[in-house]
């Protein structure tokens, strides 16, 4: 099996946009990390993207339920157009994301958010019975929140530092 960091790599170096006329991505996420200090942080990273140019964001909730929002691009081709009322604020700036291994990556964010995010994916049980089942899941299911949420937290350690 390939690594996250060869699979990261092979889209990074040829992304294919899947056909349709819906909005498109081709990239990766961190889906939404809590921690124990109330803040909630996500990560998505295309490399191309049907409504702009490829981009990286970076979602931020803090303990009172606010949503801050940085993306390497203009916030109306990313992340944050999506939103609406429940963003606090969106902001566009550098996104610094560095592999040290194949399993282990760190997210690095100035310019003000100023934070510093150290990540290790690994496999666990129900990760890789998601991985075994997920070509045979129909797609209704891949819209149901119930479904969903089922591998959240799977196979992820994560620590954040506000620098």
């Amino acid at each position: 099996m390939q690594s996250p960091r060869t699979l990261v790599e092979s889209v990074e170096q040829n992304p294919v946009l899947p056909s349709g006329p819906e909005e498109r991505f081709a990239g990766y996420g961190v889906m939404g990390v809590p921690f124990s200090f109330g803040y909630i942080l996500a990560l998505r990273h295309f490399a191309a993207s049907s409504i702009g140019p490829g981009y990286s964001s970076v979602w931020i909730r803090d303990p009172a339920g606010v949503w801050t929002m940085r993306s390497t691009t203009d916030p109306g081709s990313s992340c944050p157009r999506y939103f609406g009322s429940a963003l606090g604020s969106a902001s566009t700036g550098g996104i610094s994301i560095r592999w040290r291994d194949g399993y282990s990556f760190s997210v690095e964010v100035g310019d003000g958010v100023d934070l510093s995010w150290d990540l290790t994916l690994a496999a666990t049980p129900v990760s890789r019975l998601m991985s075994a089942v997920s070509g045979a899941v129909p797609e209704p299911l891949w819209r149901s929140r119930t479904f969903l949420r089922a591998p959240g937290g799977c196979g992820l350690s994560a620590r954040a530092k506000r620098t």
